[in-house]
């Protein structure tokens, strides 16, 4: 039987929003359907997570093979828990989530859009089910130390994008280079933090790395041939503060983050015809947020106040060769947050970024294009987008962005050594999100 792919996506659109529309329907009442099970689940300690989102993307006007899309239907569940509550444990916690994609449309629109900065965003999630996180917590000193260990990301705890809509500031080189891989993906790992000051923070942690990434399920032991490891060491001083929930008028948040890591690669410069295998990168990341401008004069707290905010982060690598051929990714941007009174939560950013190979790599990429016009890859591109992220209901959040590329290129591809005949074009992309909190909506959650 043949599916529609167009009207199989309506469908899950409107049955997404169809149950938005029956949570906030529940949130007017007095009682919501789960509620009696929310709060016996607080009241022992646990904080259940359930979450439905629909991904798009669309490279219409650039890339190797314009008007091209990607769908995905992600689904997560997990929990928190507060083993205090649960079996006396003074300042252990137990976190776990699981993530399936069970719908996924064109898996090669990676390698269709092509360059760095549009093609690879999207995630690539050709297995169904995922372990995301399996970690226990213990904090000690008045909560002052915590350490944790167990499967779960980098992602989890460094380099967060700082942008309004995450998909408009996708981070590749941590992703790649640093081998962090997106946040679906979990390693063992371990991590030490200890807070000099409450919003002040000094960690170090570890974890191991799988060359076999996006083929894996995290369920991976990591110490044997099968799934050939590295390792990421990680070393970071930071400032979070959280302008929603912070007593600060004007909050700042910042991070300063090194890391090793000893992932095996080989050079794909078509220079070097010795193909010895490599090992090991090292680099940094950096950034910083402030709130600075309030139309209430700071005079206010409450968190719907219409404020101005502006972001910038830098990683950087300190080798010449690298693994994904990644030398600089930067970002930066303002986000406008809560300009209408009658919608205090909307906000809206504007993101610039910037994405700059290796020499190897710029020769690697021209060197993968065989078409007939006059083409060379550069080893710089940009993008410059606008977003937004808009609560339609109060469990149904949308979000969105349109961008411009320029210097397109075909980085997707000359990793894997594929030869291309069409010029990679610069253009307009656009990306969307629909998440729906069913925690929230059935009353598991507050």
């Amino acid at each position: 039987m043949k599916i529609n792919n167009s009207k199989l996506m309506q469908g899950l659109c409107c049955s997404m929003l169809m149950l938005g529309a029956t949570a906030v329907q529940a949130e007017t009442e007095t009682q919501k359907p789960l509620s009696d099970v929310g709060n016996w689940l607080e009241q022992h300690g646990i904080r259940p997570h359930l979450m439905s989102s629909y991904l798009y993307f669309d490279n219409s006007g650039m890339g190797i093979q314009k008007g091209k899309n990607e769908q995905l239907v992600i689904l997560m569940a997990g929990f928190d828990a507060d083993l205090q509550k649960l079996a006396s444990i003074k300042g252990g916690y137990l976190h776990f989530s699981y993530v399936w994609a069970p719908y996924h449309k064109n898996f090669n629109f990676g390698s269709q859009a092509g360059d760095i900065l549009v093609g690879n965003p999207p995630p690539y999630v050709p297995k169904v089910a995922h372990l995301t996180k399996l970690t226990y917590e213990q904090k000690l000193f008045d909560d002052r130390l915590t350490i944790e260990f167990g499967r779960s990301n980098p992602g989890f705890y460094y380099g967060k994008s700082l942008c309004n809509f995450e998909f408009s500031c996708v981070n590749p080189l941590l992703h790649k280079t640093a081998t962090f891989s997106p946040a679906i993906y979990s390693a063992w790992g371990g991590r030490v933090a200890y807070n000099f000051a409450p919003n002040l923070e000094f960690s170090v942690s570890g974890w191991r790395t799988y060359q076999d990434f996006p083929f894996t399920n995290g369920w991976e032991s990591g110490w044997n041939d099968k799934h050939a490891t590295g390792n990421l060491w990680l070393a970071s001083l930071a400032r979070k503060e959280e302008w929603r929930n912070s007593q600060s008028k004007y909050p700042l948040t910042w991070e300063l983050t090194f890391f090793h890591n000893t992932h095996r690669f080989v050079d794909v410069d078509p220079l070097v015809t010795d193909k010895k295998q490599l090992s090991g990168t090292t680099g940094m990341h950096a950034g910083v947020k402030k709130l600075f401008w309030r139309l209430d004069g700071g005079s206010e707290t409450h968190p719907s106040a219409t404020t101005l905010s502006a972001y910038v982060s830098v990683s950087r690598m300190f080798d010449d060769i690298t693994y994904g051929g990644l030398s600089t990714f930067a970002s930066t941007g303002v986000i406008l947050s809560g300009p209408f009174k009658s919608r205090p939560m909307d906000s809206y950013g504007l993101n610039f970024n910037w994405a700059k190979v290796t020499n190897g790599q710029q020769r690697a990429m021209t060197a993968g294009y065989a078409g007939k016009e006059n083409w060379h890859a550069r080893k710089n591109q940009y993008q410059l987008s606008l977003d937004a992220t808009i609560p339609v209901l109060p469990s149904l959040i949308v979000q969105g962005s349109v961008g411009r590329v320029w210097h397109a290129n075909n980085w997707m591809n000359a990793s894997t050594g594929q030869v291309i005949t069409d010029r990679p074009k610069d253009g307009y992309s656009a990306s969307l999100a629909i998440k729906l909190l069913l925690d929230n909506a059935l009353g598991l959650t507050k």
